[in-house]
């Protein structure tokens, strides 16, 4: 499968320069799926703040709204 290269233009981010390292440190290893989880985890973990958040503005947790949840 081809690597998909990123237009020079395009920001760079620490993301980037992990899977630029793999890629000098094991050029045969095809390593986009790293870079597709790494980047999903960063919007997990803004998600996450955003709900903590939130609930903190109701006086909850996310511990204490699975259990009301549940």
């Amino acid at each position: 499968m081809p690597r998909a290269r990123r237009s020079p233009a395009a920001p760079r981010d620490s993301v980037d320069a992990v899977v630029e390292g793999w890629r000098r440190a094991r050029p045969d290893l095809d390593v986009a799926p790293v870079a597709v989880v790494l980047r999903l985890a960063r919007v997990r973990a803004l998600l996450e703040q955003e709900i903590e958040a939130l609930l903190a503005r109701h006086g909850l947790s996310s511990a204490t709204f699975a259990a009301l949840a549940a």
